[in-house]
C-alpha cells in the first residue's frame, strides 16, 4: 500500500496563476509538502531537475515515488487512482491544450500527471525527459523519451485515471441552450480568415 508520505509531489510550473482546485486536491490527500518546480528552463529540463532532486534529496529522506503534475491540471474524481495504483509508472490521461490530442490509454504515456517509483528512476539515465524536434518542428513531447527509456528498462506505463486540462477559452453567446458555445482563440482567427477570403 502506498502511503501519502512516500510520495514527493512536484508541481511543474509554467508561470501561471495559482490553481486553487489542484491545491485543494493536494491538501485533501495529505500531500502538503509538495513543491513547485523551477520556471527558468524549458519544461523537459524542469522535469529532469525534479527527477534529479528526487534522486539526491527525497529518496534518502524516505520518499519512494515522485508525482509530477503540471500546474494547469484539474483533478477529477478518478484522478485519485494516481496516488494508490500499483505499478512503477502510472499516469492520468488528458486532453492536450486547446482540445488537441493528448495522452489516453495504456502505453500512451502522458507526463503532465504521472507517478514513478524510485526503483525505476534509479535505473534510468539523464536526460529523462526531452522534447524531440525535426527540422525545427516538434515531433514528440518530452514524455516520449521517458516512456521509451522506462520500456527499455522493462517498465510499461499504465493509465489509471484522467485529469482535466485547464485552458483559457472564449464563451460566445448563441441562441440555442445553454446560451453559449466554447471556442478557442485560434478558432476565432480561422473564422476571421475565412470571412476575409
Amino acid at each position: 500500500m502506498i502511503e501519502p508520505g512516500q510520495i514527493q509531489v512536484v508541481v511543474v510550473s509554467h508561470d501561471r496563476p495559482p490553481n486553487t482546485l489542484l491545491s485543494l486536491w493536494l491538501c485533501a490527500h495529505g500531500l502538503v509538502d509538495w513543491r513547485p518546480s523551477s520556471y527558468d528552463y524549458d519544461v523537459g529540463e524542469v522535469r529532469n531537475q525534479a527527477v534529479r532532486r528526487f534522486l539526491h534529496e527525497d529518496i534518502p529522506a524516505g520518499k519512494r515515488y515522485l508525482l509530477l503534475i503540471d500546474d494547469d491540471i484539474i483533478p477529477l474524481p478518478n484522478t485519485d487512482a494516481i496516488l494508490s495504483a500499483e505499478g512503477e509508472l502510472v499516469y492520468c490521461g488528458s486532453v492536450g491544450p486547446f482540445g488537441t490530442r493528448g495522452h489516453l490509454g495504456d502505453g500512451d504515456f502522458g507526463e503532465n500527471c504521472c507517478r514513478m517509483s524510485h526503483r525505476l528512476l534509479q535505473r534510468m539515465a539523464y536526460p529523462y525527459f526531452k522534447t524531440e524536434y525535426r527540422d525545427g518542428v516538434r515531433v514528440a513531447c518530452d514524455g516520449r523519451r521517458f516512456r521509451d527509456q522506462a520500456a527499455a528498462n522493462g517498465v510499461p506505463s499504465h493509465m489509471v485515471g484522467v485529469v482535466g486540462h485547464q485552458q483559457t477559452c472564449i464563451l460566445v453567446p448563441v441562441d440555442e441552450p445553454p446560451g453559449y458555445r466554447v471556442t478557442w482563440p485560434h478558432e476565432l482567427r480561422l473564422q476571421e480568415a475565412d470571412r476575409l477570403t
